[in-house]
């Protein structure tokens, strides 16, 4: 079977010449505490190790602003350096080598590795400050002063045209295909962009907790002022973590599915949803997500920030952990270990790593195949899981962009739309043959296995997650068989 077209792996970080949206993050604590650094690696991660990087600004409460911007990988995943190269040590230790070289300078700004400081101002000059780019440069020190601040700020300086405020009662944002287009034209270069819906938008959200009064204020204020348009977002009916948001969005947009979206939520005048905000009880289908490790050991992998945030994003919803979820994680030596539930400790990544090492000391051989047909077995042997077949995807990066992960129309025919369990494979190309065959030995027919790109190895196990929470991701893999069969 001959290879699909290979592109950039998800990890290449490389600032592209038109990365136009970015991310407002409102944090807590004070910036040099740098509280929850293990959540800001993450939301770092997928902002910033994306195929197309943005931009993430940071605003605490003491009114500090840290910006990390796309060449901030460099030094952060580079080989050399403490701590594991991405990860929660080594970003912490550049943001205390700044914040040293901040008091040392005695001044406002500091410009260090692809990071950004500014101190001591209030939320709404925060906001100025990313909206007008008032510190964009190392030589602008003076910038916080009032009188450089009214010759800078105007609206024809302003750098974006609407911000998009992630909010839980928000439009809901449906992805999709509209009735008779289709991904594949969605990501042809000269398709509209989420641009062309929001212009360039700066994506606003509360991180860790929710936005406070004060922040919220700020917020309505430089709208109003600046004439901005305001645009209320929800990504579906349970919360999530930040770093989740971000990288669902990011993968969104590389499916081709995020554009339509907006454009549809414009179109309503951004309604606020109406329906209940369901963050109960875990009602989701089975879900089984499996990880081939290509090119690393079931140990390197263990000790890799990669390990502990595949964990977080399989397992970890705000405040809660999902059930009826299983990860296997298989090395290129053909070690495994497997979680049936969360242990309750992986949330923050040196913990997490920790304990992943320990597991991996302990891990035998497993036979690939098996591990696909044993846990297909269990719903094929009992007539499925709520009449529903068991569907395994194999999640191939080497298949983007011509074969994304489909998302079902509004057209879709009912039989469609059942939820059911899913297995997704994440691994290289030349598995699938592999996936085929261990899921017929479970009686699982070639009309229930699809191949599809997820949108990056990054953001995509993360969104394929949120798809399960919404009871999207077997309605996903159904339409992208068919969006297969009709080639």
């Amino acid at each position: 079977m001959a290879p699909p077209p290979r592109l950039a792996s998800a990890n290449v970080a490389v600032a592209p010449p038109h990365a136009r949206r970015e991310y407002v993050v409102f944090w807590l604590g004070r910036c040099w505490e740098l509280k929850r650094g293990d959540a800001i690696a993450r939301v770092n991660r997928g902002a910033l190790r994306c195929r197309r990087p943005k931009c993430v600004h940071y605003i605490f409460q003491d009114g500090w602003l840290l910006t990390f911007l796309p060449e901030f990988v460099l030094p952060w995943c580079s080989p050399e350096g403490l701590g594991s190269p991405g990860s929660q040590i080594r970003l912490e230790h550049l943001v205390a080598q700044a914040m040293t070289d901040l008091r040392s300078a005695g001044g406002m700004c500091v410009h260090s590795q692809g990071l950004r400081i500014v101190k001591a101002q209030t939320p709404r000059k925060c906001l100025e400050d990313v909206l007008f780019g008032l510190h964009a440069a190392a030589a602008d020190e003076d910038a916080a002063s009032d009188e450089v601040r009214d010759v800078r700020m105007s609206r024809e300086l302003m750098r974006f045209d609407s911000i998009l405020e992630f909010v839980e009662d928000g439009c809901l944002l449906h992805l999709g295909a509209a009735p008779g287009a289709t991904q594949r034209a969605a990501l042809a270069p000269a398709a509209p962009s989420a641009d062309s819906a929001v212009g360039r938008a700066l994506v606003v959200l509360g991180g860790v907790m929710d936005m406070t009064e004060d922040q919220k204020e700020a917020l309505w204020e430089v709208c109003a002022t600046w004439g901005l348009q305001r645009c209320p977002l929800s990504l579906g009916r349970r919360s999530e973590l930040t770093s989740k948001c971000i990288k669902m969005f990011e993968a969104a947009e590389e499916l081709g599915v995020l554009a339509p979206a907006l454009a549809r939520c414009q179109a309503l005048g951004w309604q606020r949803r109406t329906d209940a905000f369901d963050d109960g009880a875990d009602g989701r289908a089975p879900f089984h997500l499996f990880y081939v490790c290509e090119n690393m050991s079931l140990a390197d992998f263990a000790a890799s920030p990669e390990a502990a945030n595949l964990y977080v994003d399989v397992y970890i919803r705000s405040k809660k952990a999902f059930r009826d979820t299983r990860l296997t994680v298989m090395g290129s030596d053909g070690r495994a270990f497997e979680f049936r539930q969360d242990c309750g400790i992986a949330l923050k990544e040196r913990e997490g790593t920790g304990w992943l090492q320990m597991k991996a000391k302990t891990a035998e051989r497993e036979d690939f195949s098996k591990v696909i047909s044993r846990w297909c077995a269990q719903y094929t042997a009992r007539a499925g899981y709520r009449g529903s077949a068991p569907l395994v995807l194999h999640a191939d990066e080497g298949c983007w962009p011509h074969q994304p992960l489909a998302m079902p129309s509004a057209q879709a025919p009912a039989a469609a739309l059942a939820d059911g369990p899913v297995m997704a494979v994440l691994g290289p190309w030349w598995l699938f043959d592999s996936v085929r065959w261990a899921a017929a030995q479970a009686g699982v027919g070639a009309d229930c296995v699809a191949r599809a790109a997820i949108g990056g190895l990054v953001a995509g196990p993360a969104f394929l997650c949120m798809l399960h929470t919404e009871a999207l991701l077997a309605r996903s893999v159904r339409a992208s068989m068919l969006q297969s069969s009709h080639g």
